[in-house]
């Protein structure tokens, strides 16, 4: 995420503004990005299981 924070399966969530949602194996990444100081800050990082849904 450090060279490219939209690279790989990455989607913007929709009921939030700005926020960001990376799918890495069964793990999501909550992160925003702030382009003008180049940061992106991790929010949250959750393990999807069966019971998530």
């Amino acid at each position: 995420m450090r060279t490219s924070p939209y690279g790989g399966d990455v989607v913007r969530l929709k009921n939030a503004s700005g926020a960001w949602r990376r799918r890495v194996g069964s793990y999501r990444i909550l992160f925003d990005v702030d382009s003008e100081e180049r940061r992106v800050d991790v929010t949250d990082v959750r393990r999807r299981t069966t019971t998530t849904y």
